[in-house]
């Protein structure tokens, strides 16, 4: 398995490793894809030709990134995959400089807010409005968590 940046032809296998999961999850759903390019850095992780994983950074601000685009395929989870693509985007905010990176999850998505939590997170209670942009922090029916980690 090796960790590698996203090109231009992995969008679709992208999206479709990414649909899967949410159909698991949700059945049936729409999603709305953005350009990939508009991450700072987009990581995939790959197992023989097979894009398995992924998990992106998006600058915030000169001192803060989010992690967005957070996902293992299931027969893959708890094996690692998550904890090197995370070190990845660990590595990444440091040299980039970045000193926290925040990120918003759904509170259904158990296995993943305990992923983030060994790795550092913590839930925050009340988001700034000034740190997380209108579009992460959107009450989704009351779902979405927000979290941070310092570096």
């Amino acid at each position: 398995m090796k960790i590698r940046k996203y090109n231009s032809g992995d969008m679709a296998k992208i999206r479709e490793l990414i649909r899967c999961i949410l159909c698991d999850m949700y059945g049936s759903i729409k999603i709305e894809w953005e350009d990939f390019n508009y991450y700072d850095v987009f990581f995939v992780a790959e197992e023989d030709g097979k894009i398995i994983g992924c998990a992106a950074i998006k600058k915030v601000d000169d001192k803060v990134a989010s992690l967005k685009r957070m996902y293992v395929q299931k027969d893959f989870q708890k094996n690692g995959v998550g904890d090197k693509l995370m070190k990845k985007c660990f590595d990444f905010c440091e040299k980039a400089g970045f000193e926290k990176i925040l990120l918003t999850t759904y509170s259904e998505m158990g296995n993943a807010i305990r992923f983030y939590g060994k790795n550092g997170f913590v839930e925050i209670e009340k988001p700034s409005k000034k740190l997380f942009p209108k579009s992460m922090i959107k009450n989704y029916k009351g779902r979405r968590i927000a979290m941070e980690r310092i570096l």
